[in-house]
């Protein structure tokens, strides 16, 4: 898969995901948490989801300048992060929704694939 591919894919998919979480709040913190957890309240994740959007904009906007780089490190990093941080949530013993493992495994996935496509450019 080529690096425009896998940025535009996941461009897609953040930004897919950001704007669930902006629309659909409960919705979205029931998928991956199971309910409430303390301190997250619903306009918290409405500007998660909205960050996330952004980062879906801005990497397509990468795309679009075929400004690859940037985007695709960034992309990187949030992904890695991203599989960390929520495993960790889900290791410590917080709430859990259906959605949480797939999510981590998506993340964990495409930073993996994003090393290897590295490797192989």
């Amino acid at each position: 898969m080529s690096r425009s591919t896998l940025l535009g894919l996941m461009a897609l998919i953040e930004g897919g995901a950001g704007l669930f979480m902006m629309l659909a709040p409960d919705l979205a913190r029931s998928q991956l948490l199971g309910g409430a957890l303390p301190g997250l309240t619903t306009s918290g994740l409405q500007i998660v989801g909205l960050c996330m959007l952004g980062l879906g904009l801005m990497c397509l906007a990468g795309l679009r300048r075929r400004a690859l780089r940037f985007p695709f490190t960034v992309m990187l990093v949030y992904n890695a992060l991203a599989a960390a941080g929520l495993a960790g949530v889900a290791l410590l013993g917080a709430p859990m929704g259906p959605l949480l493992w797939p999510t981590v495994l998506l993340h964990g996935a495409l930073a993996a694939v994003q090393l290897w496509s590295q490797r192989s450019a």
